[in-house]
């Protein structure tokens, strides 16, 4: 796996080590079905979460939303490295549809969203933003495992999709951030908020940058 050169907050070392050494995520393992799995990961970032996935089940289909532009590029290298075909998407994930910018956190390069932004920085990124039940509307099918790792934009994607569209994932896991709409609620409120959209709330850590992991209750 290929990282950015260490910052004060060695992040991209960070990521790998949460990943690959501590597994923070093999609690969905249990929860997946034995075949390839089709799989939408929403935040890709340099792609640590996609090929810790093909080392552990064997994948079907896979798209990868990563709008920055540096990340981006350590995506499709990373997954060139570990042979993993994958659908690489430059747009963000929403709530609503819309063109933005943003603004690298040079620091800590996961940690860049649609919110926060310099617009006279020399780095800014103009991005498009595509609602996730507009993306669905245009992209057929069912999915095994949805990931999303977005920053903030969880909350808006959540509440801006209805339950009929979210029960096309079988099981998601999610990085719960602070919510950053006009009306935030604070992170406590989010395992109800899925539980409203048919998920069934298997592991909530409850805490900012915390997991929340469902699987839809047919």
């Amino acid at each position: 796996m290929l990282g950015r050169p260490a910052t004060q907050s060695m992040a991209d070392q960070f990521t790998l080590q949460e990943v690959f050494l501590r597994e923070d995520y093999q609690d969905i393992l249990p929860l997946l079905p034995a075949r390839p799995l089709r799989v939408v990961d929403v935040g890709a970032n340099i792609g640590a979460f996609t090929v810790w996935l093909k080392s552990r089940h064997e994948l079907g289909e896979v798209f990868c939303f990563e709008p920055e532009q540096a990340s981006r590029r350590l995506l499709r290298a990373n997954l060139a490295l570990n042979d993993c075909e994958v659908h690489v998407l430059a747009e963000a994930l929403g709530g609503t549809s819309r063109t933005t910018s943003i603004t690298p956190n040079l620091d800590h390069p996961q940690a860049t969203n649609i919110y926060k932004r310099q617009e006279n920085r020399a780095d800014a990124q103009t991005i498009r933003v595509v609602a996730l039940r507009e993306w669905l509307a245009a992209t057929p099918g069912d999915f095994d495992l949805l990931k999303l790792d977005c920053e903030c934009a969880e909350w808006e994607i959540v509440a801006s999709t209805t339950r009929e569209d979210l029960r096309r994932f079988k099981v998601v896991v999610i990085e719960v951030h602070g919510d950053m709409r006009e009306t935030p609620q604070p992170v406590s409120a989010f395992a109800r908020l899925m539980e409203e959209r048919g998920f069934e709330t298997i592991r909530w850590d409850n805490v900012t940058h915390g997991l929340y992991i469902g699987r839809y209750a047919s």
